[in-house]
């Protein structure tokens, strides 16, 4: 499930392979972190990881977040084990692509 979708977002075995994970250790209720891409067949995941949910206090580690703001050149999100907002800057999200504009 991804907020915002309607349907699924497909996690193809290729695009799994390319980001390292072995769809065999994969299991129901796993968390990912990717990039949504959407092509003629719907929307698809790009750059998977799998996701941190968890914080145990090492910077610049992937977490997870939910996003609960975004507005004027920067987000803020929920990351849980963290206390208080995770701020996501302009330049950060420019570089990943995002457009806050």
């Amino acid at each position: 499930h991804v907020d915002g979708i309607d349907g699924d977002v497909l996690l193809g075995e290729k695009n799994l392979e390319m980001s390292g994970i072995d769809v065999t250790t994969l299991v129901a209720g796993d968390t990912l972190t990717f990039e949504v891409s959407f092509g003629p067949k719907g929307y698809y995941a790009t750059n998977i990881q799998r996701a941190v949910t968890a914080w145990h206090g090492q910077a610049g580690q992937r977490v997870a977040g939910t996003l609960k703001k975004i507005g004027d050149g920067m987000g803020f999100c929920s990351v849980e084990g963290i206390d208080g907002d995770v701020l996501l800057g302009e330049k950060n999200l420019e570089i990943s692509g995002i457009d806050v504009t």
